[in-house]
Order: C-alpha cells, then structure tokens, then sequence
C-alpha cells in the first residue's frame, strides 16, 4: 500500500527541521565552550581578589594594633626620667585593662640616660605597677643602637623591629640631661639623644591565639579553612613562626597562592627614619591542597562537564524526537495498511456470505447437494471471520491490559489438538499434511489452555499462509534441559527475508513477500502469539532464511510436579 503524500512530506518535514537541530548544536558547543573560558577566567579573577584582599587585610589587622601602640607610646611627652617613667607606668596600666595588643607583651623596658651620661634600662613590673631598674639584656645590647648617637638622633632606616627576639624599638624623642639649663644666648642648643621603648613580644601566645584568630578570621570559608597558612621568618624563611597545619608536606608553600608582610609598622605619616626595610615575618597562604591555579582549572573542567553533558542530554532528545516520529511514522503507516488488510479481509468473507445467503434465499439453488456445498461455504467464511474478530478483540484485549489468565497444569498433547482441529479446514483445503512429534513422557504444561490453544492456531496459520499450503507442516514438544516445554512450528516454505526478521513480532508489520504477493492477513498474528508467550513467563524464537523453511520455537514453564495434575 503506498504512503499517503501528506505522511511523506510530514517526514520530510520533521527530519529537515531535526537536522537543522542537530546543526544549530555546534555553535551552540562553541559559544557553551566561550562561556566556560570566561566564566573561568572570572572565577579565577574573583578568587584572587578575594586571597589578597583577606591576606592584606590580614596584615592590616596584625601590624593595625602594634601601629596603634607604637604610636599610643611616642605620644607620651617628654619629662625628666622619674616622671617619665611615672608617666609610662600610668599609660602601661591604661592599655592593659583594655587588653588586645597588651596581651601579646611579654615584657616592657624602657632605657634612658643617667646623671653620669651612661645608659639605664628598666622593666615594667606588673606588680607594683612601675618600672624597675635592670641589667641590660645581650640581644638588646647587640639590637639597640647605643649612644652616642649622631646628632641627628638615631640612624637612619633603622628597623624598629627586632625580629630575633622578637621585639619593637620605639624610638622617643628626650632632654639629653635632667638637669638641662637655660642654652645661653648664641650659643646652640645641645642635640637631643633618642630614648627607647621596648615592646618583647610573647611569641607563644601569638602562636596559640592571635595568629589562629585571624587566619580563622580572614581565611575561612563556609566553616572550613580554604587556605592553608604559614608564617616564616623574611630573613631566614626555614624558621616557621607558625603553621595552620602541622601536617603539611615539605615544599608545601614553595610556590603560595598570596603572601604578606608582617611586623611591618607603617606610620600615618611617613617617616623613613624610623620604618625598616620590610616586615620581619612573612605570611605564606596556599589553597589546601592544590594551587589557586588548579582550583580554577578543576572549576573549568567541572564546568565544562557539565556543559557537555547538557549538550549530549540535548543531542540525545533530538535523537530520540527523531526516532520516536519515525517509528510513530512507521506505526502510523502500519496502523493505515492494518485498517486498509482488515477492512479488505472482512469484506471478503461477508460478501461471499452475503452472496450464498442471496442465492439460497431466492431459491436460485436447488437440489440438497448444492445446498451442502453453500452450507459449507457459509460455515467456512463465517469461521474464518469469526477468527479474524477473535483475533482484532484479543490484541486489543491484551493492549489494554485487561485479559487475565488462568494458569493451570494442561495436557501439552491436548493443546495440540485443539491447535489443529481449528486449522484442520483449512489445511484440507490447501492439501496440507501435518507431521506430530510429541514426546511421551512429556509433563503438563503450566498455561491457559485456551490461550495457548490460540497462540498454537496462530502459528499453524501462519504455516499454511507462508510455506505450508500443498505441502507439510510440522509439530513437535518436548522437553528441554531447563525444564520448561519446548513446543516447535516448521514448515517448509520461502522463509523469512532477513530484512524482516527484527520485525516480524511487531503489531501490524507484514513482510515484503508478503505484501510483494498480497498474501492474505493484517500483521497481528505473531504480535499475538508473542504477548501470549511472555504473559506465560515464556519465550518464543524464530529461525531459518531464504529457501529454508521457518521454525518457531515456544518454551514454556512446567507445571511443578507436586501440582494437583502434575
């Protein structure tokens, strides 16, 4: 039957329309591929903003509050020696009952100038409160510049940070003498002499509380650290001042993601005379791990997954839209010839009834051989359209999902029986003879009897439609090694084209020779057949090719042998 043109120009239609589809994917790929690099590309910038803004803001916090003291102290004024230490006391007890910084002093010397011109240091003793007079210190000694200076004051880029100790030099501004007299007049004043603040840094308090605060502070993402950090000495970094991870292998921070000076301190306004080169600790922070670099490359790749995956989800539903219009195309078609060979296969019988019927009742027939001959051929179109009725109600019965079968033990044998005494007119009619192979001590079946009496019909129909008419067809059962009933159909006809053998199980499908020699039927047989079988938890194979006969092979469960007729 030939494709209506409205069903081959909607083909034609929807496969142009899906190839245009299929190729609008690849620009699609390119600017998805565009997409992932900028994305990238942002993500790596955003990250290394974020790391050096945390890490800045890190030091900024760090070297803030010892700025703030440094500053606190050289603010004091200046006074003869006792009053001075007096004064410094008092502000030293006002910074520590505000705690931060304070806390993080070990010790606080002061040195000044005596009355013999020698150079004193003193302690603050928390205690009493006050400054204390003692021997002065060897780092100190070696640290500290020692009078006489330039008349200048102190040297000039001079570190006021005393990393080996490690301590802050804050330089103050005195009288060079207590007892300083009025200068007389023309003749210049005397040079003042730098006094010195000592700040001694508690380095294991900084270890355990300030450090650990502010990497949690400043380097901590959604409760977990992101970065790994370590502070190293600047002059010598194999001196680790404190690491986030004890744990971490050698050469961990050989190449970090950000690093910072700290210990650095930056005066408001600058004053080169008293800022050091740089900080004397330096703060390394890595992404744990990996790199920065190799965050934002596994960011991309897992991007471009995912992209790609969108782009195969996408080619996949084109795929299938495809494939489900041409198979809906197909079925459509198939549903057409299937209403067109029923249509013709119905009419058929009933017009041949209709006509003996006219001519019996208008008495044209006469004599009680005739009237045999149009009684039979009455019984036998009715017959045969009666059958093709059972077969159209039971597809759809099975489609529908509302046939239930009632699986009991059956004489395999007897099934048989029924199978051919449905068949049996018309294989005298086509001159056909049938071969039984049955096994004796075949076991009873676990199946519908009717159903499968059906199914069997089927089979033998198809026999005698394909390769069986004036000729054989063959019936075996037997039982095989899985213990299931194996039931075979041959005959020895044309066989199956290849071409049809992945199909010939589908509703509504006829074969090429079939519709090449308009072979009577509408493509629901087979379909039956194997709905019949599975709902039987069976299986059903077919085999043979061109010029040598079809064989069609059922297996079905046993009945169990403690059954009621087993």
């Amino acid at each position: 039957m030939k494709t209506p043109n409205w069903l081959e120009s909607h083909d034609r239609l929807w496969l142009a329309v899906l190839i245009v589809a299929l190729a609008g994917l690849a620009p699609l790929a390119w600017l998805q591929y565009r997409w992932v690099d900028q994305v990238a590309e942002a993500e790596r910038a955003r990250m290394r903003v974020h790391l050096d803004t945390a890490v800045a803001r890190f030091a900024q916090d760090f070297d803030g509050e010892w700025m703030r003291l440094f500053r606190a102290l050289q603010a004091i004024p200046p006074g003869p020696p006792e009053r001075e230490l007096e004064d410094l006391a008092a502000h030293w007890l006002e910074f520590g009952e505000s705690g931060g910084t304070v806390r993080a002093v070990r010790d606080f010397y002061v040195t000044l100038d005596g009355r013999d011109g020698r150079e004193s240091l003193y302690r603050f003793e928390a205690a009493q409160g006050a400054f204390a007079p003692v021997q002065w210190l060897p780092e100190l000694e070696r640290a500290l510049p020692r009078p006489p200076f330039s008349e200048f004051g102190p040297p000039r880029m001079f570190n006021p940070v005393l990393e080996r100790i490690p301590a802050l030099a804050i330089p103050r501004r005195g009288m060079s003498r207590p007892d300083a007299e009025p200068r007389p007049r023309g003749r210049r004043r005397r040079p003042e002499r730098s006094r010195w603040c000592v700040l001694v840094l508690d380095l294991d308090y900084l270890q355990r509380v300030v450090l650990p605060e502010l990497t949690g502070r400043h380097l901590r993402q959604s409760g977990e650290l992101s970065y790994e950090v370590r502070v190293v000495s600047r002059a010598d970094p194999r001196r680790v001042i404190y690491t986030s991870d004890a744990a971490l292998p050698p050469g961990f921070f050989d190449a970090p993601d950000a690093r910072a000076e700290l210990l650095r301190l930056r005066p408001a306004a600058p004053r080169p005379e008293f800022e050091g080169p740089g900080g004397a600790w330096l703060l390394l922070a890595r992404h744990r791990g990996r790199s920065l670099e190799a965050v934002a490359a596994a960011a991309r790749r897992r991007n471009l997954a995912v992209s790609l995956t969108v782009l195969l989800v996408l080619a996949g539903g084109i795929a299938v839209l495809l494939v489900t219009t041409r198979r809906a195309q197909r079925l459509a078609r198939q549903q057409m010839e299937f209403v067109a060979g029923v249509s013709h296969e119905l009419r058929t019988p009933l017009a041949v009834i209709c006509s003996a019927a006219d001519n019996l009742a208008d008495g044209l027939v006469t004599g009680e051989r005739q009237v045999t001959r149009y009684g039979g051929v009455i019984r036998g179109e009715g017959r045969r359209l009666a059958h093709m009725v059972e077969q159209i109600l039971g597809f759809a019965g099975l489609q529908s999902g509302r046939v239930k079968y009632d699986l009991q033990p059956v004489e395999v044998a007897s099934v048989i029986e029924k199978a051919l005494a449905a068949c049996a007119p018309e294989m005298r009619a086509g001159g056909c003879g049938v071969e039984r192979d049955i096994a004796p001590d075949l076991p009873p079946a676990m199946a519908d009897a009717t159903a499968l009496a059906h199914g069997l019909r089927n089979l033998v129909d198809n026999a005698l439609l394909h390769g069986g008419r004036g000729g054989w067809v063959g019936i075996r059962a037997r039982r095989d090694g899985a213990g299931s009933i194996e039931i075979r159909v041959e005959d020895r006809g044309p066989g199956i084209d290849p071409a049809d053998l992945p199909h010939i199980f589908e509703p509504f499908y006829r074969g090429r020779r079939s519709k090449r020699e308009q072979v009577k039927g509408f493509g629901l047989g087979l379909a039956l057949v194997q709905r019949i079988v599975e709902a039987h938890a069976g299986a059903i194979e077919v085999s043979g090719g061109p010029g040598q006969g079809t064989i069609f092979t059922l297996r079905i469960p046993a009945a169990p042998e403690d059954s009621p007729d087993g």
